[in-house]
């Protein structure tokens, strides 16, 4: 068979020293560059733009410090995510093309029997719906992030701060919701539970703060979601909710927006 083309592609490891000096932010592939293996270059990308993007907003809206903590917040998030993505595609290259006898030993074993023992695991969709999160860098979270305040329990859901919310049925104004479909407008959204007494300060812009109560949720929690789906703060009795709100812009005022 004749060639008509072909070419060397170098395979690109590479993570920026910073993601922001002052009023400068690298996102996407200015930032990080990895292997093709996995196809996660551009979900990291999609990814960046959208933690930088709601923070760039409501720094500006509010006047906040370039050095502040929400811009500070996208290096810390996304630098340490970049990271692990960078330590997956190498992994996924040299299972995929690694010319060492492991690499080839381990390719050719699970070429021949992974397809075959996926079906015989006790939870086969589970496990596949795994690998689909972390392909889609749905698992990654920023649980360590200065934005992640969690007080614990009692509030509405399992998921503590810095997880994206997950996907649950909710009563809300005795109507059964898609929790993501409520939560889907623009802006931060404050889930209460069912005896949750926290009401939002008069400081707060209500076109971006949203508050729903969540009638099939017992308890007095208070937990709010980021623009970009992750659980902000998660508070058993509503202390701290107001001020992580104006911590993140979300007050009113006089600056176009």
């Amino acid at each position: 068979m004749d060639v008509a083309w072909s070419e060397r592609v170098p395979i690109e490891h590479r993570l920026a020293s910073r993601f922001g000096n002052g009023p400068v932010f690298l996102a996407g592939d200015a930032a990080h560059a990895y292997s093709p293996a996995g196809g996660q270059g551009m979900n990291a990308g999609i990814q960046d733009a959208l933690n930088l993007g709601w923070k760039l907003a409501f720094a500006a809206r509010s006047g906040l410090p370039e050095d502040g903590a929400l811009l500070r917040s996208y290096e810390q998030e996304r630098r340490h995510v970049a990271r692990r993505v960078l330590l997956l595609t190498d992994l996924l290259l040299r299972c995929e093309a690694g010319t060492d006898p492991l690499s080839g030993l381990g390719r050719g074993a699970l070429a021949s029997l992974g397809p075959h023992l996926i079906p015989l695991t006790p939870r086969p969709r589970w496990l596949e719906a795994q690998g689909v999160r972390l392909l889609s860098q749905l698992r990654w979270h920023y649980g360590r992030s200065t934005l992640s305040i969690d007080g614990g329990s009692g509030s509405p859901g399992p998921v503590a701060a810095g997880e994206r919310l997950p996907e649950a049925p909710v009563t809300v104004d005795g109507v059964r919701r898609s929790l993501h479909d409520l939560t889907a407008t623009p802006g931060f959204h404050v889930l209460l539970s069912r005896d949750a007494r926290w009401s939002p300060a008069p400081s707060l812009d209500r076109r971006f703060v949203r508050v729903h109560r969540i009638q099939s949720r017992p308890g007095a929690g208070v937990v709010i979601v980021r623009p970009d789906g992750y659980v902000g703060i998660r508070s058993p009795d509503g202390r701290g909710a107001g001020e992580w709100l104006e911590s993140v812009g979300a007050n009113r005022t006089d600056r176009p927006g």
